[in-house]
C-alpha cells in the first residue's frame, strides 16, 4: 500500500497575511487512469481569488479528501502579484473485474456478497486484506472451517483484474439434537424444527436464529416459560446440538363471561405477565392485572375469580389450568368536573380545555383515570405558557357514588406568582437582525414570560439568523443559567441571548467530490447559485433534494465550507455525492383482481456517459383468471390468451442546457378492453419543467397506432391512428408522493387530438377531440392516522361535428375512439362494482359506456373518502366511502353510483398493497333483469 503525500511548501509570512491571494494558474501531472480527466477538471476551478494561502490550503485538503489518491503533492510558486499551482497526483487503478468461485463444492450464495469491494472502485490493498479476512471468517462460522483461498491479482496499466479461487474444504455437518426436556411434545417439535439441517453445513448463526424462532412459536402454543439454549458438541465435523431446555411447563386459560372484551385481549395480556415474571403466576396478580385493565376502561366494578386444574394432554404432559370467571360490570359515568383556586382562567373555560382535549372514554362522559393524570400536566402547561411558571395543579381528587356507577372530579389550582419579562436582550445579534427578530419571538419585553415558548424562540432566533446568510450563527447560552434570570420576588425575568453569529456565508465556488461518473454539468444544475449570493440552510437542503431527485446517488450532502475568519466573507461550497450502481434487473411476480397473475421484468442503465441519461426495457405479461372484466358477449365466448406491454425508454434531464427533463419511449401492448380486444403500437416524448420544488409542468406528444378486433360491436373493429398532445400542470404539497399523511396533490391535464397532430382523417372516421381532466387528492392527518380524499372530474368532447352522411344516414364526420373514452376503471375504480357495474351510463338502457358512440361530449366523476389507521409501521387499515359515473352528453350527480366498505393495506417502499372490499348502497338490476352482486373484493397497488 503506497501512502498519500501532502508536500506543502510554506510561502513567507507576509504572503499568509495579505488581504488577497490570488491563484491564476495550475498545472496537474496525472498518472494515466479513466479519472484523471475528471481530477483535471475539478482542479483547474480553483483559479480564482482566496482570502489567504490558508484559505487555499483548506479548499485544496477537502478536495483530498474524494479519496483515490496513491500519492499526491503539491506546490505553489509566487508569479508578481499572482500565483501558479503544480499539483502532481497518481490514482489508484480501478477494479475492472472480479472473478470469485468456489473450488471443490457450491455455496447456497453468490459468494461475490462475501466481500465489500466492488468492479469500479478504486483498488485498495488493506480493503482486500481486511476483505479476505472476514471471508475467511464468514466462511467458518457458515460451517466451512477449513476453507482457504488463492489469490491473483492481474494489473493492466490503470486496471486490476481480481481472481478469488475459494477452496471450501471438508464441511462442518449437523446430525442431529439432543435435549434435556421431558415433554414428548417439545422434543418431536424441535426434531421437526431443525429436519431440514440434517447433514448440511452448521451454520451457528442460523441455528440460534432458527432456535429462537421456536422458542416464540411454543411459547405461543402454551410453553409461557420455556427458555432454550444450545451448545454446539462437536466431534470429528460431525455437529450434535445439545439444546439446553428449562421450564417446560405448559399453561392454559378459559375466559368465562367476556361480553365487552375480546378474548384475545385478555390472553395477551396473561401472556404478557408470563413474560414479565417468568414464573408461574398466583392468582391475586392475574386478578390485579386483568381488573387494572378493566379499570382503564371505565369498568370500576369489574370482578375476577379464579380456579386452577390440572390435567394431562394426549402427550401425557402436565396442563396448569386457569378458569377465569369475570363479571365486567358497566362503565362509570363521569357526573361532574370541578375547578377550586383558579383566578386567570374561569371555570368554564377549563372546562372548555377539559372537553377539548379529553380522551375517547372521557369524551363520552366515563371515568377515564389515564386522561385525568394527563389533565394535570396539561393545565400546568397552560398555566406556565401565561406567566404562572410555579402554577401547582393537585388531583385529581375522585369522588364515587356508593356503587362506583358514577363519578366526579376534582382539581386544586395555585396559581402562584406570575412572571414578566422584563428585559430583553440580544448580544452578538447583528444589528440588520433586531427588528425582525423582535417581532417573531413569543417573549418580548413587558408579556408574560412563557418557558415553553422560549424553546422555539430559541430555535427562531438562529433559523432567522442562517436564513439571513449567517449559516454558522448560534446562541453559545442555550443551555447555561445566563440565558433566564428571575429577579428575588419571582416577578420579573431577564432574557439575555449570547449569539455568535459567525461571518456572512457567501457562494466563492462550488467544490464537487464523489462523482466519478457523473459530469459536474449535471449537478451544477441543480444548484441555481451564484457567486457572491448568500449561503443559507434552506437552499441547501433544497439543492440536496434536486441532486437527490435524479435518482443517481445514494447520499447527497451540500454544506458550506467553515472557516476561521470572523468577517463578512464568501466562502467554498461542498457538494459531496456518492454514486449508485446505475445497472438494475428486476422481475416481480404479482396478481390484480382485473389483471389475474402478472410478471414484470426491467432492465435499466442509468447515468449513461455521467449525462443522467437513461434506457429502460421493461416488459409485463398477465393471464386473466377469469372474464369477469369483460362484457357479457364476449364472457360468453371464453376466449383467454396472455396480453403483453413491452416497452423501451429513454430518458435525459436537463436537455439542451436547460432545466427540462426528456423521455422518449415507444411500446407494444396486446390488451383486453371491455368490448373489444386491442394491438397498440406507441411512441411518445414528455417533456418536464419543475418550476419550483412543488410546481411542475409538462408536455407529452403521443402517436399510437390501435387495431381493434374481437369488439362487440362492429363500429370498434378496426384500425385508429390518434396522435396528440397533452399539456400538464402538476402542484404536489404532500409530504410524501409514495405514503403521504399529510398536504394535498393537484393535476390539470387536456389531451388535444387532431389530424394536425397525426391522428387519424379519413372518409369514414375524422378524430379530433379533446380530453380535460383534473384529479386532486386531500391528507387530512389526526392521531394515528389520515383521512385521504380524492376528487376526479373529466370532459371530453368530439370536435369532428361536421355533418356528414354515409350509407344514406347522416352523422357526424368523426367520433370518440372507445379506446379513449372515459371508463372507471384502475385509479379511477369504485370499490364494490365490477367494470361492467360501474360504467354504465345512466337510463332504462343500461348500456355500458363502451356501447354508446361519443359524438358529443361525455364526463366522468369520481369521489373517494377514506379515514385511514396505521396499526404499525407496516400496516395500516380504514374504511372508505366511494362514488362514481360515467355520463353521456350531459350530467346529473343524482345518477351516481356509491359504495362503503373496508381497506386493509400493507405499506411498501414503492406504495401500498390494496384489499378493499366494498359494498353497493344501492344494488340495481342487470340488463339480463338479475340483480346486481352486493358486493366485490379488490386486490391492487394503492393509488391514492
Amino acid at each position: 500500500m503506497k501512502f498519500i503525500f501532502l508536500f506543502l511548501f510554506l510561502l513567507p509570512l507576509q504572503l499568509l497575511a495579505a488581504p488577497d491571494f490570488i491563484l491564476s494558474e495550475i498545472e496537474l501531472e496525472c498518472t494515466v487512469s479513466e479519472f484523471c480527466a475528471t481530477r483535471k477538471l475539478r482542479y483547474s476551478n480553483l483559479i480564482g481569488n482566496y482570502r489567504s494561502l490558508l484559505h487555499l490550503k483548506e479548499t485544496l485538503r477537502i478536495l483530498a479528501t474524494d479519496g483515490g489518491y496513491e500519492s499526491l503533492s503539491y506546490q505553489i510558486i509566487k508569479k508578481a502579484e499572482t500565483h501558479k499551482l503544480i499539483v502532481k497526483m497518481k490514482l489508484k487503478p480501478t477494479i475492472d473485474v472480479i472473478n470469485i468461485g468456489t473450488v471443490d463444492r457450491n455455496l447456497d450464495m453468490d459468494p461475490i456478497q462475501l466481500i465489500t469491494i466492488k468492479e469500479g472502485d478504486f483498488f485498495e490493498t488493506q480493503k482486500l486484506k481486511a476483505d479476505l479476512i472476514n471471508l475467511q471468517k464468514r466462511l467458518e462460522t457458515m460451517g466451512y472451517p477449513y476453507n482457504s483461498h488463492q489469490l491473483n491479482v492481474v494489473q493492466k496499466e490503470d486496471k486490476v483484474i481480481v481472481n478469488l479461487a475459494i477452496t471450501l474444504g471438508e464441511p462442518r455437518v449437523f446430525k442431529r439434537i439432543k435435549t434435556n426436556s421431558t415433554s414428548t411434545y417439545v422434543n418431536q417439535f424441535l426434531e421437526s424444527k431443525f429436519f431440514t439441517f440434517y447433514n448440511k453445513p452448521f451454520e451457528y448463526t442460523k441455528f440460534k436464529l432458527y432456535l429462537d424462532e421456536a422458542q416464540k412459536e411454543l411459547f405461543s402454543y402454551g410453553y409461557y416459560l420455556i427458555n432454550m439454549d444450545f451448545t454446539p458438541d462437536i466431534k470429528k465435523n460431525r455437529v450434535v446440538l445439545d439444546i439446553k431446555i428449562t421450564q417446560d411447563k405448559l399453561f392454559a386459560f378459559d375466559f368465562k363471561n367476556l361480553k365487552k372484551e375480546h378474548r384475545e385481549v385478555i390472553h395477551e395480556l396473561v401472556k404478557d405477565l408470563f413474560r414479565k415474571y417468568k414464573r408461574p403466576l398466583s392468582e391475586s396478580i392475574i386478578k390485579m392485572a386483568i381488573e387494572d385493565h378493566y379499570n382503564q376502561k371505565a369498568l370500576l366494578n369489574a370482578e375476577v375469580r379464579i380456579e386452577t386444574e390440572k390435567y394431562r394432554n394426549r402427550y401425557m404432559e402436565n396442563v396448569t389450568l386457569y378458569r377465569l370467571f369475570l363479571d365486567e360490570g358497566e362503565k362509570t359515568r363521569l357526573t361532574g368536573v370541578n375547578f377550586l383556586g383558579n383566578s386567570h382562567f374561569s371555570k368554564s373555560q377549563l372546562k372548555e380545555m377539559f372537553d377539548k382535549e379529553a380522551f375517547e372514554l372521557a369524551k363520552l362522559r366515563y371515568y377515564d383515570h389515564e386522561y385525568f393524570n394527563y389533565f394535570v400536566g396539561y393545565l400546568k402547561s397552560k398555566y406556565i405558557e401565561k406567566g404562572f411558571v410555579h402554577v401547582k395543579v393537585v388531583g385529581p381528587a375522585t369522588t364515587f357514588d356508593s356503587q362506583k356507577k358514577d363519578a366526579s372530579i376534582e382539581y386544586i389550582i395555585q396559581e402562584g406568582q406570575r412572571a414578566f419579562v422584563r428585559n430583553l436582550v440580544f448580544e452578538g445579534l447583528p444589528p440588520e437582525l433586531e427588528d425582525k427578530v423582535l417581532s417573531k419571538v413569543t417573549n418580548k419585553a413587558g408579556v408574560p414570560f412563557n418557558p415553553i415558548a422560549l424553546a422555539e424562540d430559541l430555535k427562531l432566533v438562529t433559523s432567522i439568523m442562517q436564513e439571513k446568510g449567517y449559516y454558522f450563527g448560534e446562541i453559545l447560552n442555550t443551555n447555561d443559567e445566563t440565558l433566564v434570570a428571575y429577579s428575588k420576588s419571582g416577578a420579573d425575568v431577564d432574557l439575555r441571548y449570547i449569539i455568535d453569529s459567525g461571518p456572512m456565508v457567501k457562494l466563492n465556488r462550488i467544490i464537487y467530490l464523489g462523482n466519478n461518473h457523473t459530469r459536474k454539468k449535471v449537478l451544477a444544475k441543480k444548484i441555481l447559485l451564484e457567486p457572491g449570493e448568500i449561503i443559507t440552510p434552506e437552499k441547501t437542503r433544497n439543492y440536496e433534494a434536486n441532486i437527490s431527485a435524479t435518482g443517481l446517488f445514494n447520499s447527497v450532502s451540500v454544506t458550506p465550507v467553515r472557516h476561521s475568519s470572523k468577517i463578512n466573507t464568501a466562502t467554498d461550497l461542498i457538494v459531496k455525492v456518492t454514486e449508485r450502481e446505475f445497472g438494475l434487473v428486476e422481475f416481480a411476480p404479482g396478481y390484480r383482481t382485473d389483471l389475474g397473475i402478472k410478471l414484470t421484468g426491467t432492465v435499466s442503465y442509468m447515468n449513461i456517459g455521467g449525462m443522467n441519461r437513461a434506457v429502460t426495457l421493461r416488459s409485463q405479461v398477465n393471464y386473466r383468471l377469469n372474464n369477469q372484466t369483460l362484457d357479457p358477449t364476449r364472457r360468453e365466448q371464453g376466449k383467454k390468451f396472455w396480453e403483453h406491454n413491452t416497452s423501451l425508454t429513454y430518458t435525459q434531464g436537463d436537455i439542451f442546457n436547460t432545466l427540462i427533463d426528456s423521455s422518449t419511449s415507444t411500446s407494444y401492448q396486446r390488451k383486453r378492453f371491455y368490448s373489444f380486444d386491442a394491438d397498440i403500437a406507441r411512441a411518445n416524448l414528455i417533456l418536464t419543467r419543475d418550476i419550483t420544488k412543488r410546481f411542475t409542468s409538462s408536455a407529452r406528444y403521443q402517436i399510437e397506432n390501435i387495431i381493434q378486433s374481437n369488439a362487440t360491436e362492429e363500429r370498434d373493429n378496426g384500425s385508429f391512428r390518434i396522435g396528440a398532445i397533452t399539456p400538464s400542470l402538476t402542484y404536489d404539497l404532500r409530504n410524501s408522493p409514495v405514503l403521504p399523511v399529510r398536504g394535498a396533490f393537484f393535476n390539470l391535464s387536456c389531451e388535444f387530438a387532431n389530424p394536425f397532430f397525426g391522428s387519424q382523417k379519413e372518409a369514414d372516421l375524422t378524430i379530433n377531440y379533446y380530453k380535460l381532466v383534473s384529479r386532486n387528492r386531500f391528507y387530512i392527518p389526526y392521531k394515528n392516522g389520515t383521512v385521504a380524499i380524492s376528487m376526479v372530474a373529466g370532459t371530453q368532447k368530439n370536435l369532428a361535428t361536421e355533418e356528414v352522411v354515409r350509407d344514406g344516414v347522416p352523422q357526424t364526420e368523426g367520433y370518440i375512439p372507445n379506446i379513449k373514452v372515459f371508463r372507471l376503471t384502475g385509479m379511477d375504480i369504485v370499490r364494490g362494482f365490477n367494470d361492467e357495474e360501474i360504467n354504465r351510463v345512466p337510463g332504462e338502457s343500461k348500456d355500458d359506456i363502451s356501447e354508446v358512440k361519443i359524438d358529443d361530449r361525455a364526463y366522468l366523476a369520481n369521489f373517494k373518502v377514506e379515514p385511514r389507521y396505521f396499526i404499525n409501521d407496516a400496516l395500516m387499515a380504514g374504511v372508505f366511502y366511494d362514488a362514481g359515473r360515467v355520463f353521456v352528453n350531459q350530467v346529473d350527480f343524482s345518477e351516481l353510483r356509491d359504495s362503503v366498505g373496508i381497506t386493509f393495506k400493507i405499506l411498501t417502499p414503492v406504495g401500498t398493497l390494496d384489499f378493499d372490499y366494498g359494498i353497493k348502497l344501492l344494488r340495481e338490476r342487470n340488463k339480463d333483469g338479475t340483480l346486481e352482486d352486493p358486493g366485490r373484493f379488490h386486490v391492487s397497488i394503492g393509488f391514492f
